[in-house]
């Protein structure tokens, strides 16, 4: 393993398949993603009362789209059949996603913060043929519309949402590959953790929300507006350990596609960009070296303290030594030689 750290030109042209965006790409955008996590900003800013904080003590657990679908599980079975406390459960469930709603709003950037970095983020996007997006804030979703609007409804990089309010997501999506009109070329992009823009109804169907109207900026407004008009829960894996952010995954149809069917098959070379490599994320890194045809790793760090600690996280992972151990190719780059600080 060659352990330098490469400006991102020197070796983007080795780099053209699969690529796989951490929070690290979200916080140079905006610092307000810098936070550790989505309940410890809940609680420090009390926004959850002691009831709710048991819950999620009882469950081991730190996602808020878990308890917020056993809340709405309970309420509905106790309505049925006249148990004693529904009501109170119904009131938790609107106490507990106001929290959400409130803890979101408050971490969240504006759209004006992100706009002056759509190009650049395109530009590096649109350099890939899939993209599997750790994060669930609504930067990237931002920019595809901002491009989608100067291509004239075309789409360059596609969600594979794809009905006509595009709310539902194509499990046979390998055709969407094809360009549209007048295009050379189409990016497939998957959230692996959820989004902002995803959601589960009362009966556990997935569908993407869509803006109202024209403007992007008042997305987040609407967002919260559907989880208020409907029992909506976020699908959105928050954090948690990685076993626990598994578990999340396999209980959403359409983030076990993606884990089964994207992430073993991103192509021979493979970026690894503003990800910690952390152990939280250890089931990303396994299934992603599950690729038979994978040859090629690049990985953005920060400085030669943010190699150290990545190339030690690395290290200790058995199937990236036996990639190494098989002829796989493993380079560092600096992160602030691409994504929004380039071209």
């Amino acid at each position: 393993m060659e352990v330098r750290i490469h400006k991102w030109s020197e070796i983007a042209d080795g780099f053209k398949d699969g690529l796989i965006l951490g929070n690290g790409a979200s916080i140079a955008i905006s610092k307000n993603f810098s936070y550790t996590s989505l309940l410890e900003q809940a609680v420090e800013k009390d926004f959850l009362d002691s009831n709710i904080k048991e819950i999620f003590n009882y469950f081991q657990t730190s996602d808020f789209e878990l308890i917020l679908r056993i809340l709405q599980d309970a309420y509905f079975v106790a309505e049925k059949l006249n148990i004693e406390g529904a009501e109170k459960l119904k009131d938790n469930y609107f106490k507990l996603r106001e929290a959400l709603i409130k803890t979101i709003g408050e971490m969240h950037c504006e759209y004006n913060e992100a706009k002056p970095h759509f190009r650049k983020i395109i530009k590096y996007l649109s350099s890939f043929k899939t993209i599997v997006s750790l994060n669930y804030d609504l930067i990237i979703y931002w920019a595809l519309m901002d491009k989608k609007r100067e291509l004239r409804g075309k789409n360059l990089i596609k969600d594979c949402f794809i009905d006509e309010n595009g709310r539902r997501f194509c499990y046979d999506w390998e055709w969407l590959r094809k360009p549209d009109d007048a295009l050379k070329h189409a990016v497939l992009l998957f959230y692996q953790h959820g989004n902002l823009t995803l959601a589960i109804d009362a009966f556990g169907n997935e569908e993407k929300i869509v803006r109202d109207g024209d403007s992007d900026d008042n997305l987040l407004a609407t967002i919260f507006k559907k989880w208020e008009e409907n029992f909506y829960s976020p699908l959105i894996v928050s954090e948690g350990t990685s076993e626990q952010k598994l578990k999340a995954i396999r209980r959403s149809s359409y983030l076990s596609n993606i884990y089964d069917n994207v992430l073993p098959n991103l192509g021979e070379s493979v970026v690894i960009y503003g990800s910690s490599l952390s152990r939280n994320d250890r089931h990303i890194i396994n299934q992603l070296l599950r690729n038979k045809e994978l040859k090629r790793i690049a990985i953005s760090v920060l400085d030669k303290e943010d190699l150290q600690k990545k190339y030690s996280e690395i290290s200790d992972v058995q199937p990236f030594r036996y990639f190494l151990n098989w002829g796989g190719k493993v380079k560092f780059f600096d992160a602030k030689t691409c994504w929004i600080y380039e071209g």
